[in-house]
């Protein structure tokens, strides 16, 4: 699957041929996937104002461990076979991912006003909507051809995303042709997005084969941790995005 942290071998694992055992549901996913985004948005509330009030310092080191404490935490998360483990871990990587996000929103709004970071929630979930609205209607079949092509642009991303980080260190102005506000650049954040969005597709393929399968319950958490993966990376690039576009005028 082209993300990593879901996919049908991972639902595998929830399998449970016990049949007294509380099977997942849809509902269920979008009840926690729910929870998880107000775990998110309240601490990244907290960190953006305290960005806001001048309190950099201590937004910095909030933001450092949320950062930290996220990619450990969703390691732990995708290589676990405690199932017992992935509510309090979700709900642990929401707040943590949530104290980064704040922080990074308010050094754009600081930049190109509050309304970047309106404008990127709401692009978020016109992306998410639509994207459901195309898989639910099957006008985009999650095929393998389809997702061998997702797998392959988000493998693509990473490499330049990687040369990219080296360039900034070689010479900046090298990193500026993907990270400037050149046609390029800006054409090259808008294929990123769309990619970001098409992913949706991979998570909502596999959380509805996991109910077909009839897996345990505890998916419904893991599935809900996913989709705040993919949601969390479509925002950080739509922001790029749009403060790209910003700049230029």
């Amino acid at each position: 699957m082209s993300n990593p942290v879901l996919s049908e071998k991972m639902a595998e694992k929830f399998l449970n041929y016990d049949e007294s055992y509380e099977k997942m549901t849809i509902s269920g996913t979008v009840l926690k996937t729910s929870f998880l985004f107000s775990i998110l948005l309240l601490t990244s509330i907290y960190t953006y104002f305290l960005t806001i009030k001048g309190m950099t310092d201590k937004a910095g080191i909030f933001s450092s461990i949320g950062l930290i404490g996220g990619l450990i935490t969703a390691s732990i998360l995708i290589f676990s076979r405690n199932k017992a483990l992935y509510a309090p871990l979700s709900m642990l990587y929401a707040g943590l991912e949530g104290l980064c996000i704040g922080s990074i929103t308010s050094m754009f709004t600081a930049l190109f006003g509050n309304s970047i970071a309106l404008n990127a929630v709401l692009l978020v979930f016109c992306a998410m909507f639509s994207v459901l609205f195309l898989y639910s209607t099957r006008i985009i079949k999650c095929t393998q051809k389809f997702m061998a092509t997702l797998t392959a642009s988000m493998l693509a991303i990473l490499i330049i995303y990687s040369i990219n980080i080296i360039a900034l260190f070689i010479n900046p102005s090298y990193a500026s042709i993907f990270d400037g506000n050149s046609a390029f650049g800006i054409g090259f954040s808008i294929i990123v997005c769309i990619i970001g969005a098409l992913s949706y597709i991979s998570d909502f393929h596999t959380i509805e084969q996991a109910k077909k399968m009839g897996v345990s319950k505890d998916f419904e958490w893991y599935g809900a941790f996913s989709i705040m993966v993919t949601t969390i990376w479509v925002y950080i690039e739509i922001l790029r995005l749009l403060a790209k576009a910003n700049s230029r005028r």
